[in-house]
Order: structure tokens, then C-alpha cells, then sequence
């Protein structure tokens, strides 16, 4: 099977050498450009909640010193050591700043910073800290401004009180599902058991609108940081600081295995190979292929790696059985609506949601009460359905595709309950 840089090789080649038909041509070239694309990290919570220390932590670099206040800024990927910046002032003009440090830009009292810093992190993520006033009128602005050009929220609080409640409530669905309630300050909280009972009533109350919610001691983390480079891991742990990394790399992961899935079902349904030099879309495919294989799983909605959790929390043998067996039906039936080239969207959409009813109806007879894997399973097998069926109504080319892509997704997630391997941003 074709590799990460095989698949989004075959689709540049494909798309510059007029092998798709044309009606895939605005799908192939939107997935393209989102693979070519770091994804969009955004640090949003009102003023005084910490977002400038998480953002040197993402970075993994000090941005803005103390004393010094800027504007909402945009940091992404530049090739200079110097960092770059392109300011917007408050009469509209843009202005492009060829030495820009934190002092250089403050000076300008810009209204928004977009500065490239040569950093690792970049590589893989943008990072958008939006900075407002106090008032929650210009907050809900803000955030809604700023959901429009992201891919994973980061909501900052020390308390999440009510008018915070209130804004996030207001933002998008889909961003919710890729959104982390990071409670800064946990320091004020005590040891890390006195942090779980705080944050307890919290996840009980909002846990549905965030894939996680995690405190940080975020002085700490960046402590644990040394001048030569070096991580004292466990104290980096301890403070919360790698708990958000590893949310973040997942979210990443998971964004760009879509894509990638994605990617390589669109080739194979236009007859092309991706492992292979493309040919054009009109020759015919001569042998069926297969469902891309399992690789990077992709992190389900509240699911948790199933080894990173205590023994008594692993999925049970019952559990096991269940996933087993939807992951080989998925497998059979995402390799068939590959492999129908002729198929057309309406009937790949069909039974897309017959597929994902049969899993959620196949997860809610698993006699395992109380399995936190399973669970989150099924919660995810719920939102599955009722967003296919959502999709239905579309009926095109594109939402065939992203049916079939989310299919793989809950073959992976399942595949996650099983196995993991951990990773870090830096």
C-alpha cells in the first residue's frame, strides 16, 4: 500500500497532469491544500487567562516577554533566522516588518500580527493567539472571527464561568469536536488529586463540548523547559504540559490522516494507484483495491488511548470482541465502495448510514456497563450517524468520498481502543 508521501504525491501528479475528471478536480485540489497546509492552532479565553505562556509553550520558543502587549498574533512557519512580521495598523494599512521583535512590532500599536519565526513546532501546527478587551461583547466577536480560520481550539480559563459558557456556546459544532478546555493556573488548585476534584464538576457539566479538558501549571511547564533544550519529562508531566501537547499532536494527526484518507479513496475511485504513476482517469481498473490500512489511528471524540489508561480501565474482553468484529465488517465494506468505481454518491451515502447504524446498534448490545472505551465508542459511533445522515441531502462526489473517510475514521478509532503509541510536539 502506498505511504504517507506516496499518497499526497499521486495527488499533486494527478491534479498537474489532468488525470481526474473534472468534477473531482475541486475536491482533489481543497484535500491537497489541506495536507500542504500546517494545521490551525487557536488559543482563545478571555484576557488574563494565560493564553501568551501557552502559546511560547506550543511554540515551544518565548514569543512575548512580560511588559510587553501585543495585539491578536498569528505565528506560522518562516525560513529566516531573523522572525518576520506583516502588520495590520488601526487605519487598515498593511505593513511588512523585516526584523520584528516583540518591541519592534508593540511600537507600531498594531491591530494584528502575523509573524514567521523559523520554529520545529511550526512545521506541523499555526498558532493564532486572539487577544481582546474585557468585554464579552468583544470576545464573542473575536472567537467567532477567529473559528472561521481554525482547526483546533484551545479555550483558556482559570474558572470557566458562566459568560464564558455562554460564548463558547455560540461557536461552531464541528469546532467543538476539536476543541481542548485548557484550566490554566492549576497551581491554585494544590497537588494533583485536589486538581482532579476541582475539575470534576467541570467535566460533568461541559465535558460534552470538548474533546478534553485539562488543567496546566503552565510556569511550571515552561520550567521544566531547559535553556540547552533538554525536557525534565517528569516534571513536565506533572504540570499538565504534556497532557496538551499530546492533545494537540493527536488532533493533528488525526486532521491530516482524514485527509489522507481521503486523498487515496478519491485516486482509487478514478482508477488510480497511488503507489504507482498515475494514468488517466478513463482507463479502467483492472483488479478491486483495498481499504487504505490502519496507521497513525486517528483519536475519537472523549476517547483515551486504551494503554495509556490503569488496567482496570482497559476495554473489556467483551469490548474487545465487539471491536473485532466491527473492525473486520468495516474493513470488508469500506474496501467494496473503493473498489465500485461505478458507484454512484447516493448509493455510497446509503449505505454509508446503514453501515453506521449497524455499529451503533452492534456497540449498544456489548454487555460491558460502565467500559469508559466502549463508551466513548459509542458516543462516536452515535455522532457518525446522525452526521452522515446529515450528508445525505448533499449527494455529491465530495460527500461520497468524506462518507467512505469517515468510516475509516471509526474503523481507526476502534483499532485505537485496542492499540496506541504515544507521541510528542517537539
Amino acid at each position: 500500500m502506498a505511504q504517507d508521501p506516496d499518497i499526497q504525491d499521486a495527488l499533486a501528479r494527478a491534479l498537474s497532469e489532468g488525470a481526474l475528471p473534472q468534477d473531482a478536480r475541486a475536491t482533489a485540489q481543497k484535500i491537497l491544500t489541506r495536507l500542504e497546509t500546517p494545521v490551525r492552532v487557536t488559543l482563545m479565553g478571555p484576557p488574563g487567562s494565560g493564553k501568551s505562556r501557552v502559546l511560547a509553550l506550543l511554540a515551544g520558543a518565548d514569543i512575548v516577554p512580560d511588559g510587553v502587549r501585543l495585539p491578536t498574533l498569528e505565528l506560522v512557519q518562516g525560513t529566516t533566522v531573523t522572525p518576520r512580521a506583516r502588520i495590520t495598523l488601526p487605519d487598515g494599512t498593511v505593513k511588512i516588518l523585516e526584523e520584528a521583535t516583540p518591541e519592534i512590532i508593540s511600537a507600531f500599536n498594531p491591530v494584528f500580527v502575523e509573524q514567521k519565526m523559523d520554529l520545529p513546532a511550526l512545521g506541523k501546527i499555526s498558532l493564532l493567539e486572539v487577544v481582546t478587551g474585557p468585554s464579552d461583547e468583544e470576545l464573542t466577536r473575536a472567537a467567532l472571527w477567529a473559528a472561521k480560520r481554525t482547526d483546533v481550539a484551545i479555550w483558556c480559563t482559570r474558572r470557566y464561568r458562566a459568560p464564558e459558557r455562554t460564548i463558547w456556546n455560540a461557536m461552531p459544532e464541528v469546532l467543538k469536536d476539536h476543541a481542548v478546555l485548557l484550566v490554566t493556573h492549576a497551581e491554585e488548585f494544590g497537588d494533583a488529586d485536589a486538581r482532579a476534584a476541582a475539575l470534576e464538576p467541570l467535566e460533568e457539566a461541559v465535558g460534552e463540548d470538548f474533546i478534553a479538558i485539562l488543567p496546566i501549571d503552565t510556569p511550571e511547564a515552561l520550567a521544566a523547559r531547559g535553556e540547552d533544550g533538554n525536557v525534565d519529562r517528569d516534571r513536565f508531566r506533572a504540570s499538565g504540559g504534556q497532557a496538551l501537547i499530546s492533545t494537540v499532536l493527536r488532533e493533528v494527526k488525526t486532521g491530516r490522516q482524514s485527509m489522507l484518507d481521503q486523498a487515496e479513496i478519491l485516486l482509487r475511485r478514478n482508477g488510480i494507484d497511488p503507489a504507482r504513476q498515475p494514468h488517466m482517469a478513463s482507463e479502467p481498473t483492472m483488479v478491486p483495491t483495498p481499504l487504505p490500512p490502519i496507521a497513525n489511528p486517528a483519536v475519537s471524540k472523549a476517547a483515551r488511548p486504551a494503554d495509556s489508561l490503569p488496567a482496570e480501565l482497559r476495554p473489556s474482553e467483551a469490548t474487545r470482541a465487539a471491536f473485532e468484529a466491527a473492525i473486520a465488517r468495516l474493513s470488508k465494506t469500506g474496501a467494496e465502495l473503493v473498489a465500485e468505481t461505478d458507484m454512484v454518491p447516493a448509493a455510497i451515502m446509503k449505505r454509508s448510514v446503514r453501515e453506521m447504524q449497524w455499529l451503533s446498534d452492534h456497540l449498544d448490545d456489548v454487555e460491558a456497563p460502565g467500559d469508559p472505551v466502549l463508551i466513548s465508542l459509542r458516543d462516536s459511533a452515535m455522532e457518525a450517524t446522525d452526521m452522515l445522515q446529515l450528508m445525505q441531502m448533499e449527494k455529491t462526489d465530495s460527500s461520497a468520498v468524506e462518507a467512505i473517510s469517515l468510516m475509516i475514521q471509526l474503523r481507526r478509532s476502534l483499532h485505537q481502543g485496542l492499540h496506541l503509541e504515544g507521541a510528542t510536539l517537539h
